[in-house]
């Protein structure tokens, strides 16, 4: 492949010397012409005179109004073209044999003879034109070697051709020192005009094939055989004036060929990647192309104003094939949805300001200064703010702000608190991202933006990363800000853990000082009631106590097997079921099951809460405790009997607690009765 770069660029710079020669060869004058208004003035070092008449020899040739003219097709007929043509080989001719003078409007003849050009001599319009259609022309070698041979790569290329036979035609006889062989510059108008054709024909086909390169026949065969068609009857002068036989033509196929870009456009819906490709294709080719419309081919076509500088309007070309080779090539599609609007509000904003000066000056018959005055302010007040509004109502509707991410996230991180990090980080992200697939890794990589920008990885906690697919279920690729996004999603996540742990860090600690507190002083207290009280005082008092030890060996438990914590529980529920003769069945199998200090203060909490409420009922003369863990919950029912058709009431907060102290756990108190039986069931995620 290098090798053929090697070549192709090797050709294409003999080629290049081909044209810098080729303009060498034209002659050089050393006065200067200028047209101002009808008449053509000529200035040297000792004349400065307004030509009446070019003598050749003994005859006479009044100045053409179009001599200096850089682009003959403007014209409004054919006939002045060839007027043109024939008073160039005139004047050339009657130079080259030394019989060329021209007569001031004094009667003063000055002789004018040629010299030969030198590379000094070739103005920067020629250079600009020459280097713009070299590199042009390197660009489409550049897409064509590596490339596979598609019909939209092979139409891209040809657009090429196209406008290399254009710009460098172009640029020997727009850059000619005045004089030029009539019959040289008529083959390289001719030239210049089907390197034109040949340029809006093929890429009316790549706009027609590009993302999608599925061979439409009808298409081809349209735009073939309008160019087969045109090229004739414009060599042939068959229609009154070249903006009807060949800027007409140039107008309709390119218009079509936006037709087709929509087609593609509505083709691309799902295909993020394959949308932005065309997105930044028709951005390359407005870019580029809007410029020579606006400025050469409408002047044409509607007689109302005077064509620009084509050379520097066929230089603005270039921007549209550094930014087609990248959407062809596709080696790296940019982050276009951030800044393309940036890109379209410079490119209608200068339309726009062309579009209202156009108007004032052709209805109100303004002068050029105070109509650009007035469009710039109509663009300001009017075109701008309604841009903004219409640009942020349709293409901006799905870009979410700072308010809207949070919204989206910050729930799902607050009530996926108890989750581990990587379920809660991802539930988040499909909040904002609404991905169509993702796939968690237990490697490590940084985030980053990949498959051109169909895969977004994100760095994980822990040493893991997930790969999220198709943002917004397939509407859109990710870009630099979902990078921003999800980094402050983990930010965010990690600050909601740390606040988390510093919250049950705080809990545990004032637990602590509570423990502390109860041991020393009410311990104490305790202990010297012990010893003053006597009988079923005494009794009581050491009930007390041993309260006081569970309450305080419970602030001091931390995480440990559940069956130890059940069996610490039972024997203190038989305990307190033997002395009014309650009966007591215990079914809490817990093996493999560990819990948090939260559950198991909570659980232990709770359990002591229904036990008491069972013991109060009247008539209670069984208690049933039992507890199992099924998908992750761990569900636990205390049922105790009571008096037939009595339905206990509680003035107290017990049943309030256990309700308040479930939610906690991000579970739930449930209490339910039946004739004969009152029933506690309290549920919470073991997670």
């Amino acid at each position: 492949m290098y090798r053929s770069v090697v070549i192709g660029i090797s050709l294409l710079f003999l080629l290049f010397t081909a044209l810098v020669y080729s303009a060498l060869s034209l002659p050089n004058i050393h006065g200067h012409f200028q047209q101002v208004n009808d008449d053509l003035i000529y200035t040297d070092q000792d004349h400065s005179v307004v030509v009446s008449h070019f003598k050749l020899g003994n005859e006479a040739l009044p100045p053409n109004p179009h001599l200096l003219f850089e682009e003959p097709d403007v014209l409004p007929r054919y006939e002045d073209m060839t007027t043109l043509f024939n008073a160039h080989s005139a004047l050339f001719d009657a130079a080259q044999n030394n019989q060329l003078a021209l007569v001031g409007d004094t009667g003063e003849q000055i002789p004018i003879t040629f010299s030969e050009r030198s590379i000094q001599d070739l103005p920067w319009l020629f250079w600009l034109q020459a280097l713009c259609a070299f590199a042009a022309s390197v660009i489409c070698l550049l897409v064509w070697i590596p490339s596979q041979k598609n019909i939209a790569v092979v139409a891209f290329c040809l657009t090429g051709v196209g406008y290399v036979c254009s710009a460098a035609n172009a640029a020997i006889y727009s850059t000619r020192d005045v004089f030029i062989d009539g019959q040289l510059f008529h083959a390289l108008s001719n030239l210049n005009g089907f390197g034109t054709m040949c340029f809006v024909t093929f890429l009316g086909i790549f706009l027609w094939h590009y993302p999608n390169s599925k061979p439409r026949k009808t298409i081809l065969v349209l735009y073939l055989g309008a160019f087969a068609i045109q090229q004739p009857l414009h060599h042939l002068e068959y229609f009154k004036s070249p903006a009807e036989g060949m800027y007409s033509w140039v107008m309709v196929l390119f218009l079509w060929g936006l037709v087709g870009s929509a087609v593609q456009w509505r083709k691309t819906a799902g295909k993020p990647a394959e949308r932005v490709a065309l997105n930044w294709v028709l951005l390359s080719i407005l870019s580029g192309t809007l410029f020579f419309t606006g400025g050469m081919i409408i002047p044409v076509l509607l007689r109302v104003a005077e064509p620009s500088d084509q050379a520097l309007l066929l230089a603005t070309f270039l921007f549209m094939y550094f930014g087609m080779m990248l959407a062809v090539l596709r080696y790296r599609l940019f982050d276009i949805q951030r800044w393309s609007f940036s890109i379209w509000s410079w490119i209608l904003g200068g339309i726009a300001v062309l579009v209202c000066d156009f108007v004032l000056i052709s209805a109100l018959t303004l002068t050029s200064s105070t109509s650009l005055a007035i469009s710039l302010a109509l663009v300001g007040w009017l075109y701008f703010p309604a841009r903004q509004w219409l640009w942020r109502r349709v293409f901006n509707s799905d870009q979410k702000g700072l308010d809207d991410w949070l919204r989206q996230t910050l729930p799902t991180l607050l009530t996926e608190e108890s989750t581990e990090d990587s379920t809660r980080l991802i539930k988040a992200f499909h909040a904002v991202f609404k991905p169509l697939h993702y796939t968690l890794h237990d490697t490590a990589k940084e985030t980053h933006i990949s498959n051109n920008g169909e895969n977004l990885w994100v760095a994980m906690p822990h040493g893991e990363s997930v790969c999220l697919q198709h943002a917004d279920g397939g509407r859109r690729i990710f870009n630099r800000n979902d990078m921003e996004k999800a980094n402050l999603i983990i930010a965010l996540s990690t600050l909601i853990t740390d606040i988390a742990e510093a919250k049950q860090a705080g809990a545990l600690a004032e637990r602590n000082r509570i423990r502390r507190d109860l041991h020393d002083d009410l311990g104490a207290k305790l202990l010297r009631l012990l010893h003053l009280s006597t009988g079923d005082t005494q009794s009581l008092v050491r009930e007390s106590i041993r309260d006081l030890r569970h309450l305080i060996n419970g602030q001091q438990f931390f995480e440990g097997n559940a069956e130890r914590c059940f069996s610490v529980w039972q024997k203190e529920a038989s305990e307190r079921c033997s002395l009014p003769g309650v009966s007591l069945s215990w079914n809490t199998p817990a093996k493999d099951i560990t819990f948090t200090p939260m559950q198991h203060e909570h659980l232990g909490h709770m359990l002591r809460e229904a036990l008491s409420n069972a013991l109060r009922h009247d008539g209670t003369t069984w208690i049933d405790v039992t507890g199992a863990a099924s998908d992750g919950h761990y569900t636990m029912t205390i049922t105790n009997n009571t008096h037939h058709g009595h339905r206990p009431e509680h003035s107290g907060s017990g049943l309030e607690n256990l309700r308040l102290r479930a939610e906690l756990l991000n579970g739930e108190a449930l209490q339910s009765s039946t004739q004969d039986t009152w029933t506690v069931t309290v549920s919470f995620p073991l997670t």
